[in-house]
C-alpha cells in the first residue's frame, strides 16, 4: 500500500490547489454580490456546490493517507510525535482544522440554501465559506512559514 502514498500525496496536493482556488473564488464572489445585492442565480449555487464536492473530496483523500497509506516512516506514537512541529502538523492540526473546516462549510451550505433571500445567502456563503478559506490558508501557511 505504501507504493501508492507517493501518487496519492501529489494528487491530494493538486487536488487541493484547485479546491482553494475555487474556495477563494466562492469567497470573494459571495462578499461581492452581498455588497451589490445582486440575485442568487443557479450558477452561484452549482459554484457553492462545486466547493462542498471538492472539499469533501480532498477530505476523503486526506483521510485515506492518515489512515491507510500511511508513510513508511510514521511508526512513532502520539507521545514521540508532539515532539516535532511537522510532525505534530499534519498528525493533529491539519485534520482537526480541515475537520472543523468541512463542518463550517456543511453548515455554510444548509443556512444558504435553507433561505429564500438573495443577500442572506451570499452573506451566509461568504460567513461560512470565507472563514473556512481563511482557516485553510491559514493552516497551511502557518506550517510553510514554521518549517
Amino acid at each position: 500500500m505504501t507504493e501508492a502514498y507517493p501518487f496519492i500525496i501529489k494528487f491530494h496536493v493538486i487536488f487541493s490547489t484547485i479546491f482553494l482556488l475555487t474556495a477563494l473564488w466562492v469567497s470573494v464572489q459571495s462578499l461581492i454580490k452581498f455588497i451589490i445585492n445582486k440575485e442568487y442565480t443557479p450558477f452561484d449555487d452549482r459554484l457553492s456546490r462545486s466547493y462542498l464536492i471538492l472539499l469533501y473530496a480532498d477530505l476523503i483523500m486526506g483521510l485515506l493517507l492518515y489512515f491507510v497509506l500511511k508513510r513508511p516512516e510514521s511508526g512513532m506514537d502520539i507521545h514521540e510525535a508532539q515532539k516535532y512541529l511537522n510532525i505534530r502538523f499534519w498528525a493533529v492540526m491539519h485534520v482537526s482544522i480541515m475537520a472543523f473546516v468541512t463542518i463550517l462549510s456543511q453548515i455554510g451550505r444548509i443556512l444558504a440554501k435553507s433561505t429564500s433571500i438573495s443577500k442572506k445567502k451570499f452573506k451566509y456563503a461568504f460567513l461560512y465559506y470565507g472563514t473556512s478559506t481563511a482557516l485553510t490558508v491559514g493552516s497551511v501557511g502557518w506550517y510553510l512559514f514554521n518549517k
